[in-house]
């Protein structure tokens, strides 16, 4: 099932989206989001089957980023496209977007 939380902060955003530009980098900023929740999400878990899938998931979801921010024209020498490690800064707060 859908998140209400993440479809109310990305519903408006797409809705603004008027060209494929536009629709790639959303996307390109959600899956930068999604890596970053996976990486915070390894720091809090506890059970080992719940981590094992989301340390296999994350690298798939900054790859997904790389390819977007190339799709983009961001080169590798940007920062903020390649950073020297990934970190969860940007993550969505379990808090503010619980699991149903």
């Amino acid at each position: 099932m859908a998140n209400k939380g993440v479809l109310d902060l990305v519903t408006p955003q797409l809705t603004a989206a008027k060209t494929e530009n536009d629709v790639v980098a959303l996307a390109y900023g959600l899956e930068n989001t999604a890596a970053a929740t996976y990486i915070f999400a390894l720091g809090v878990l506890g059970n080992e089957k719940a981590y094992d899938a989301v340390a296999s998931v994350m690298p798939v979801e900054a790859q997904h980023a790389i390819v977007l921010g190339l799709v983009l024209g961001k080169t590798l020498d940007d920062k903020t496209f390649m950073p020297p490690f990934e970190t969860a800064d940007g993550h969505l707060d379990p808090a503010k977007y619980p699991a149903a």
